[in-house]
C-alpha cells in the first residue's frame, strides 16, 4: 500500500477500488498520514544524528520523549522537503569527512571551497543553490543563533549566484 517518495500512486489508488486489507489496518484516508508521519519520523531521527555528530545546539532530548525530540528539528516540513534538504547535505558532508574536515562546517572557507569545486566539476546549476539551502536548514534546525550561522555569510551567496549564472551560461552555448 505504501507508495514510494517519487512514485505517482496508480489510477486504481487514486479513485479509489476495492482495497484488498480493507478491514486490516487503517481506514485507507488515514493510510497517507500515517505513511507521511512514518516516512517524517525517519528523516527526523537521520536528521538529529546530523545536527547531534555536527555538534550543534539542538538537544533531541529537551521533548518529551525521543520521538518529539526528534520532530522538533524538523521544523513542521514534510518528509519530503526533508528528504530533499539530506540528500543535498549527505555529498558535501562525505567530502568534509574525505578532507579532513569536521562532519560540520565550522567556517564560510570549507563551504566555499566545496561550491568551487562543485563549480569546476561541472555540477548542474542547482547544486550549489541546494547545498546553500540545506546549510540554511540544518543551522536552523539546529538552533544555531543567528549571528553564528556560517550561511549567512555574503560569499556564499555570491557564489551560489555565480555558480548558477555560470551553469546557465553553460547551458545556453551548449544548447547552441
Amino acid at each position: 500500500r505504501h507508495v514510494h517518495r517519487g512514485h505517482r500512486a496508480s489510477r486504481t489508488q487514486q479513485v479509489g477500488a476495492v482495497d484488498p486489507t480493507a478491514g486490516r489496518g487503517p481506514a485507507p484516508e488515514h493510510a497517507r498520514e500515517e505513511d507521511e508521519q512514518h516516512e517524517r519520523l525517519k528523516w527526523a531521527r537521520e536528521l538529529a544524528g546530523l545536527l547531534v555528530e555536527g555538534k550543534l545546539p539542538f538537544s533531541p532530548t529537551q521533548g518529551a520523549s525521543a520521538e518529539e525530540g526528534h520532530l522538533r528539528c524538523c521544523r513542521g516540513v514534510r518528509a519530503a522537503t526533508l528528504c530533499q534538504r539530506i540528500s543535498c547535505w549527505r555529498p558535501f558532508r562525505r567530502w568534509l569527512v574525505a578532507s579532513g574536515y569536521p562532519a560540520f562546517p565550522e567556517s564560510h572557507d570549507s563551504v566555499l571551497e566545496y561550491m568551487e569545486l562543485r563549480r569546476k566539476e561541472g555540477a548542474p546549476r542547482t547544486t550549489v543553490t541546494s547545498l546553500l539551502l540545506s546549510l540554511k536548514f540544518l543551522e536552523e534546525a539546529g538552533e544555531v543563533p543567528l549571528e553564528s550561522r556560517i550561511s549567512q555569510h555574503p560569499s556564499l551567496d555570491n557564489e551560489a549566484k555565480e555558480g548558477a549564472a555560470a551553469a546557465a551560461a553553460i547551458s545556453r552555448i551548449t544548447r547552441s
